[in-house]
């Protein structure tokens, strides 16, 4: 076994960069095959309430993700502004921040959620349906931010002299409620991306193949 290497920081994105991706393929061992397990989390409270659960040893329920939840805050904020200003559209300087306290993954999450999100609603009486789609914005921000960095490492010369193989295993975490705040219930895992990334024989390219369909087709697996 290789063991294993975080790559997140919040929201479940990778933060590392170029440098940590390389540390990380680095670390495989000789003909390793590298599974790489990712995405956001979201809570579901035992009344149903999505972006909320009950945490181990707290009295109620309090937000999950967390970053998620601030920065679709932060950008909901912003767009009231906006229009309160008459400056629909338009990014306000310093804005949500009115400190200079650096919180740089926030950062990073509510940039990039605030494209992804510009052409959304972010109000609605089913504030259920939002919180999914904010948890499903942020998947997609994730494994962009992901397969880029993959993307770059695997062309460099050499990835493939010590690996054989790179698996990408991508989907939302679902935190389930726990009423009485003691015993913790196991969490859900809604796969999206399951593929196989393997080097061409007698060549540079590479062999990708779409593993999902063997975790929701029973008939695949046999036939």
């Amino acid at each position: 076994s290789g063991g294993v290497f975080n790559l997140g920081g919040l929201g479940g994105v990778p933060f590392v960069g170029p440098s940590g991706f390389g540390a990380f393929f680095s670390h495989s061992p000789k003909d390793g095959h590298i599974v790489i397990v990712y995405g956001p989390h979201v809570g579901i409270s035992a009344d149903g309430v999505v972006g909320k659960v009950e945490r181990v040893g707290m009295d109620k329920p309090s937000g999950a993700c967390g970053a998620a939840l601030g920065a679709y805050k932060a950008i909901k904020a912003e767009r009231e502004k906006q229009m309160v200003t008459g400056l629909a559209g338009t990014q306000l300087e310093g804005f949500p921040y009115e400190t200079t306290q650096p919180d740089v993954q926030e950062d990073f999450i509510i940039r990039d959620l605030r494209a992804r999100m510009e052409r959304e609603g972010l109000d609605g009486p089913d504030q259920n349906a939002l919180i999914a789609m904010v948890s499903n914005k942020m998947y997609d921000m994730v494994s962009d931010l992901l397969l880029r960095e993959v993307d770059g490492a695997i062309k460099k010369p050499g990835f493939w002299q010590g690996i054989t193989e790179v698996i990408f295993l991508g989907g939302i975490v679902i935190n389930r409620g726990n009423p009485d705040g003691k015993n913790r219930v196991e969490d859900y895992f809604k796969p999206i991306t399951f593929q196989s990334l393997k080097k061409a024989e007698g060549g540079n390219s590479v062999v990708t193949d779409n593993l999902l369909a063997y975790l929701y087709d029973e008939d695949t697996m046999l036939g």
